[in-house]
């Protein structure tokens, strides 16, 4: 039990590095230059993915069943088109921002203790979206419900690291740049949103 709660670490981490999700924090990050508010979008990306993983894998264990595949491929769907809004938000508001402050563009919802709200609600679908598989891959391995969730908690909990490493990683080239070399951070920010839209593209055509 030990090494399997291990192994759910280690993937928990690997989770949160997927492509998908790195080019989703990206562009929430994207919008700021500071390296506490870049930490904070990765920090509320992983408690929205990590709030949904165990109330979806929580009822899935009591009820001892699957998520249907369609609703499944739909919540897939659904992260696919939103990282497509995403980034083509972050697309605009670069081409509109120019040489300006990113802060002082758009400023993100907050919740008290300046928690993002639409990294937080990022998080949130993507943990739907991801749940499917995960639950997929340790179900036979259970013994029993108890398990199945701590299990899903050791996974929650790696995935918040590796995103939280990820942010504090971002955050050196997004915030050096925004202080002294406005148009690359202005170039990287529309690369971002590009990147985020195109994998959101591809996301919505492979699940056709």
């Amino acid at each position: 039990m030990t090494s399997l709660l291990a192994f759910a670490f280690l993937l928990g981490i690997r989770h949160a590095l997927e492509a998908d999700h790195l080019v989703t924090v990206a562009s929430l990050a994207s919008t700021h230059r500071s390296r506490r508010q870049v930490v904070r979008q990765g920090l509320a990306w992983g408690v929205g993915h990590s709030l949904t993983l165990l109330l979806f894998a929580g009822a899935v264990l009591w009820m001892d069943t699957l998520i249907p595949a369609g609703l499944a491929t739909a919540l897939e769907m659904a992260v696919g088109a939103l990282m497509i809004v995403l980034g083509i938000d972050v697309i605009r508001r670069g081409r509109t921002a120019g040489q300006a402050v990113p802060e002082t563009v758009a400023q993100p919802h907050t919740l008290k203790g300046d928690l993002p709200l639409r990294a937080l609600a990022m998080g949130l679908i993507h943990g739907m979206a991801g749940s499917a598989a995960l639950i997929l891959l340790f179900v036979e391995r259970m013994n029993s419900v108890l398990q199945g969730l701590a299990y899903v908690v050791i996974f929650s909990i790696g995935s918040l690291a590796g995103m939280l490493l990820f942010s504090v990683a971002i955050s050196f080239p997004l915030g050096f740049s925004a202080r002294n070399f406005s148009r690359f951070h202005h170039g990287l920010r529309l690369f971002i949103g590009l990147l985020t839209a195109a994998i959101g593209v591809v996301l919505v055509v492979e699940r056709l």
